[in-house]
């Protein structure tokens, strides 16, 4: 689970293949969990396993939460409003040894937008219910979480890529909007930001056409992007979150990131004989 505002958070739910945007109020000494919206994903075959794991990561990226954090300055400071979350979503047939793996990017703005259209449309439906209600004997609390299918808030929001198969090793790291991609077979380092600042820039000069713009166009993905249904995806993922890419070959190692600096590490052994 990850919070996206003080009090919103999302939570993954594999059976019932959503997400769910969940409310915690205090009450005294007591917290109260409302789920306020599920937002449905990609579906699949009846004879697919699917697992979902979070990629929310400490600033530094590193796995130690613990590691010391540097306080960017502009203009690489990014607003905790444009940050972005990674998803990664690994697919199979239970009997398969080498799962296909995606991961998908999303901003939590963006899901704190759809939780409060949840609420304000909760409250808006229930106005005529409690009057109806009003006349019964009895008043249920109770009120269902709106569902949300996938084709009417996930292809806007969200960025879908295809890494591979599990047999290929491969390591994210993520800070702010900017989340780095180590491919180890490659030896290939791909860096993505979601920045909408940066990428309506990107936008702008590529417009212009301004010195280098060919370069800025070919680092720049605003066109939608499309994973072919298969034998686990019923429909085609379509997704369309913009960002720019940059790609780096002959990189392999533990990767480092924060607002300004993507840093690798790689340790190397030696065995030292003497005659």
């Amino acid at each position: 689970m990850t919070s996206i505002s003080e009090d919103t958070f999302v939570l993954g739910l594999e059976n019932d293949w959503a997400l769910a945007l969940i409310r915690v109020t205090a009450d005294g000494d007591a917290s109260t969990f409302r789920t306020l919206c599920k937002l449905k994903l990609p579906g699949v075959w009846w004879n697919t396993r699917v697992q979902l794991k979070n990629f929310y990561r400490a600033p530094s990226g590193s796995d130690n939460l613990s590691a010391p954090k540097r306080h960017s300055t502009l203009p690489f400071r990014n607003s905790p409003s444009d940050s972005v979350l990674s998803f990664c979503v690994s697919a199979d047939r239970g009997w398969e040894h080498n799962p296909t793996n995606l991961f998908f990017y999303v901003h939590p703005s963006a899901l704190r937008a759809l939780a409060e259209r949840a609420v304000t449309a909760q409250v808006s439906g229930m106005k005529g219910l409690y009057h109806w209600l009003a006349r019964c004997t009895f008043l249920s609390r109770k009120t269902p979480p709106i569902t949300m299918l996938w084709k009417n808030w996930g292809p806007k929001m969200t960025r879908w890529i295809k890494i591979g198969d599990q047999s290929e090793a491969v390591r994210q790291s993520l800070s702010g909007t900017r989340c780095a991609i180590s491919k180890w077979a490659s030896e290939e380092v791909q860096l993505l930001d979601f920045n909408p600042g940066r990428v309506h820039r990107l936008e702008y000069l590529a417009e212009k056409k301004a010195t280098g713009w060919k370069d800025l166009r070919e680092l720049l993905v605003n066109s939608p992007g499309l994973i072919s249904a298969g034998k686990y995806f019923k429909h085609d993922i379509e997704s369309h979150l913009p960002y720019f890419e940059i790609r780096r070959r002959g990189a392999k190692g533990q990767l480092l990131i924060d607002d300004q600096w993507v840093v690798q590490t790689r340790v190397c052994l030696f065995r030292f004989t003497t005659g």
